[in-house]
């Protein structure tokens, strides 16, 4: 038996997984928290499951009352699940299955017919950001510092809450709306080799109080752009967060770009880092970067399908529910 709760369509991407791997004789229950509707407590028991699923990064954080409250209705914590995009969550009292198949299935689709062609480098980096985080704000300040900005394009649209000189910083105009964040049809975008890409989820500022549910890794249509673009990524994220990517198929690049950044546990290192990551390749001549573009083109097009490999394929995921249901004893 599978119920699901809180979706306005059927999830049958994931039923259809637990039709083939589930044993027939168990209880699954699916809830989209987002979708406010409630499960039936009264229904719940040590035997069923229960998978919690949403198309955001959150970690296990996010859904902790609710983990208090099924774990008080007697589920077994071995038998609760969250399918989510957040990519490690290493802390996680409950099962967790990693996915980016509903968040890249969103961009293709609004991708429609794109076809990537390999155009010749205008500039070396482009480094979009929309919300203003901490993170983000001392990178392009390091990038202003350190005299890079001529190299690239820099957007930097909600200014940070303390007035500072030089923000916000537009690339043409000062609002951008949902759709228009998935854009990739635009020459500053397009024109650069280099992508830094500043993703939202991040840690916690040093010093200042603050509950986050986003500080383990995920991927959003920042990094799918880049790929869509034939571009070379450098990540401002949380730790491990390129380890996760590699480990998703997609090339990282490691021969070009020192990824070591990505396992400096502290945060603010991290960022220098990867500044100085962007510091290297500006010393590329135009000459190189229309070089290094040309010979990449393969491993380009790998990512570009490997893109289109997620998008609708719930049977990517596959392997985590084979875990999680092997001899109906999960381990």
């Amino acid at each position: 038996m599978i119920k699901h709760y809180g979706f306005n369509f059927p999830p049958v991407g994931i039923i259809g997984i637990l039709e083939q791997l589930a044993p027939t004789d168990i209880k699954i229950y699916i809830l989209d928290p987002i979708g406010g509707q409630e499960l039936p407590y009264h229904e719940l028991d040590s035997d069923c499951y229960v998978i919690i699923t949403t198309n955001e990064g959150s970690t296990h954080l996010w859904f902790d009352r609710l983990i208090s409250r099924l774990a008080s209705a007697g589920v077994s914590l071995d038998r609760i699940v969250i399918r989510s995009a957040c990519l490690w969550d290493p802390d996680s009292p409950v099962r967790h299955i990693h996915t980016i198949v509903d968040e890249c299935s969103n961009f293709v689709t609004m991708l429609q017919d794109h076809q990537p062609t390999v155009t010749d480098p205008t500039h070396h980096f482009v480094c979009l950001n929309n919300g203003h985080r901490w993170q983000r704000f001392r990178l392009t300040c390091e990038i202003l510092e350190r005299n890079l900005a001529q190299h690239g394009r820099i957007s930097y649209l909600q200014a940070p809450p303390v007035a500072t000189w030089g923000f916000p910083i537009l690339i043409d105009k000062p609002e951008v709306s949902w759709t228009e964040q998935r854009d990739i049809d635009f020459p500053e975008l397009g024109g650069a080799l280099y992508n830094i890409i500043c993703e939202t989820a991040y840690e916690p500022e040093p010093g200042i109080l603050q509950l986050t549910h986003h500080h383990r890794p995920g991927m959003t249509e920042k990094s799918y752009k880049c790929f869509a673009l034939y571009q070379i990524p450098i990540w401002l994220a949380p730790y491990r967060a390129v380890a996760c990517y590699r480990n998703l198929g997609f090339d990282v690049f490691d021969d070009i770009i020192d990824h070591s950044y990505d396992l400096e546990p502290d945060p603010v290192k991290r960022i220098s880092m990867v500044a100085d990551r962007i510091q290297t390749i500006c010393g590329q001549s135009a000459d190189q970067l229309i070089d290094l573009k040309n010979q990449l083109q393969p491993r380009f097009e790998h990512n570009w399908a490997r893109l289109r490999y997620y998008a609708h394929n719930f049977a990517s995921e596959m392997p985590q529910w084979k875990v999680l249901f092997s001899n109906n004893n999960p381990t």
